[in-house]
């Protein structure tokens, strides 16, 4: 953040005049002029307030912009929304009387210049910082390595050259010529990836300055405030960072030469004297950029411990003669539900965004899983038709068809591409014309459930009571079994990257973290969870629903992480 040239006297400012502040007022959050000096140690509202006298020009221009007051209605914040992570004021309040946990701003900001969140930005820079200034070493000690051999080389020539009659010589010079090329581009690159460096670790020391500054000179309240937004920035510095960091910009460079020993032998024919390579190799300087892709990972990873379900609501099903099952949902775009519903009603479940029921849309057999792929477009898998039915909700009325060699069960949709698995085929990639494009091998017949996040993917074995986690091409990353869960069936994550699945044998909802080492149980038949089958966790709202197959319950609880 910048500081300000000079601080503008607030009081004076209100009334359109413009006057230098000799004074800076934290508990205001403003500066003051001799005059209003004068009038806020009179007042009984601010004559306990301390104020700053010294380097008013080190207070950051950030204070002068912050509101400390809402933006819609003017007035003071008084209260802190813990799930949506927002100051309130008075009229705020009354848009959050069903979050659970309000709590006074004054309580939460204080203290808040020593709070752990400030402490662990201040850690991050300084190992992010730590590691930008490893990589600056060792890129110029390799500028400088290459330097030398590029010196011996050209010795190693030289000599040669002296053996030799003067046909060499244009020969020696073109190959003077290619390793003073090679060295200026190697140059160059790494100058210019220094110079890149460089000015990523001037926003991010930036950052630094400006936590020092706000501890000295800004209140608890602009602390607490501010404190989001330094580690909104920091977060941005620390991904712009690593998406600059390409493995390339992290090799290490050698210049070597390759003689030809029939120089002599065979003199005319030779048309060049040396052959250039250069090397590049893995060095410690990945391991440095994997550290801060981990310091991000871990600065939005969330303990299992704090993962709470709140405000419980749940979804009627209209009444039918015949049981409901439903298997799995989604929640569309304008927050709409849409369940399927695998009993003999076949059919998919259609709510409003309230929670009442919308319709129902009819289908020939039994739907499995369902996913959102376009704006008002859901893609069906119905496994006894060996397909993917796609609908337009907005023109009620089917807009496609893939078919699958085999049942088709769990599906999601990544990158433009539907995943799916198939029975007896494993987990196929398709595009969104059918086409297969790739194929990950199971060691098991039936493959129900399955989910991809980022680059991972997670599935469920009901028979082996196991969610696995791999990458996109099979690889397994960790397994997880637990004894008090068994016949897992939906998966999803959250935005921390902790994993849930539902127990459809054992009647619970379990949620895994991210290293699948650690878990915890969030439902379980003592909260009336029976017959648990499908999850859908919507990342914007942060609501999870819970279905059942038992006679169509359903749940939807905010997610506080």
């Amino acid at each position: 953040m910048d500081h300000a040239t000079h601080v503008p006297c607030g009081p004076c400012a209100f009334k359109n005049i413009r006057r230098k502040s000799v004074v800076w007022c934290p508990a205001c959050g403003e500066g003051l002029c001799e005059s209003c000096l004068h009038h806020h140690k009179a007042s009984a509202a601010s004559r306990k307030h301390k104020v700053v006298v010294k380097d008013l020009q080190r207070v950051p221009s950030v204070l002068f912009s912050m509101r400390q007051t809402c933006p819609d209605h003017g007035l003071t914040f008084d209260m802190y929304c813990d799930i949506h992570e927002i100051p309130l004021c008075s009229k705020c309040i009354a848009d959050h009387k069903k979050c659970l946990r309000m709590l006074p701003i004054s309580y939460v900001s204080r203290n808040s210049k020593f709070s752990t969140k400030l402490w662990d930005i201040e850690h991050g820079i300084a190992h992010v910082l730590g590691n930008i200034e490893e990589i600056i070493r060792k890129k110029e000690d390799n500028l400088e390595s290459i330097g030398d051999e590029k010196s011996n080389i050209e010795t190693e020539i030289t000599n040669l050259r002296e053996k030799i009659n003067g046909y060499l010589d244009n020969l020696q010079d073109k190959v003077l010529n290619d390793i003073s090329v090679i060295y200026s581009k190697c140059s160059m690159d790494t100058e210019n990836f220094l110079s890149k460096i460089e000015a990523r670790k001037r926003n991010i020391e930036s950052i630094a300055q400006n936590i020092t500054c706000i501890r000295e000179y800004a209140s608890d309240l602009q602390t607490f405030l501010l404190t989001q937004k330094l580690e909104s920035d920091f977060a941005k510095e620390q991904e712009s960072f690593v998406s600059d960091l390409s493995d390339a910009d992290l090799e290490e460079i050698d210049i070597h030469v390759s003689f030809n020993s029939n120089i002599f032998s065979t003199l005319t024919a030779i048309t060049s004297l040396a052959d250039i390579d250069v090397i590049r190799y893995q060095s410690t300087m990945s391991k440095l950029k994997k550290d801060i892709q981990d310091e991000c990972s871990d600065a939005n990873r969330s303990p299992l411990a704090n993962i709470r379900l709140l405000s419980r609501t749940p979804i009627v099903t209209p009444r039918d003669p015949q049981l409901k099952f439903l298997r799995n949902c989604v929640i569309l775009e304008n927050k709409e539900i849409l369940f399927t519903d695998d009993s003999e009603n076949r059919r998919l479940v259609w709510f409003n965004a309230d929670g009442s029921h919308k319709r129902n849309i009819e289908m020939r057999s039994e739907p499995y899983d369902l996913v959102n792929h376009e704006s008002n477009k859901v893609a069906v898998t119905v496994p006894r038709e060996k397909a993917i039915f796609m609908f337009d909700l907005s023109k009620n009325k089917m807009a496609g068809k893939i078919v699958t060699k085999n049942f088709c069960y769990g599906l999601c949709f990544c990158d433009n591409k539907f995943v799916v698995s198939v029975l007896d085929q494993g987990i196929q990639t398709l595009d969104i014309y059918g086409k297969i494009l790739q194929t990950v091998p199971m060691n098991v017949e039936k493959i129900c459930n399955i989910h991809t996040s980022q680059d991972k993917l997670y599935y469920s074995e009901y028979d082996s009571s196991t969610v696995t986690c791999s990458d996109l091409y099979g690889n397994c990353i960790w397994k997880f079994r637990h004894k008090d869960f068994t016949g897992p069936l939906s998966i999803c994550t959250d935005i921390c990257g902790n994993v849930y699945s539902v127990g459809y044998d054992t009647d619970n909802l379990i949620a895994i973290s991210p290293d699948g080492k650690n878990c915890v149980f969030l439902l379980q038949e003592k909260d009336k969870l029976f017959g648990p089958t499908g999850l859908y966790f919507h990342k914007k709202t942060k609501q999870l629903i819970v279905c059942s197959r038992f006679d169509g319950q359903a749940v939807m609880y905010d997610l506080v992480t």
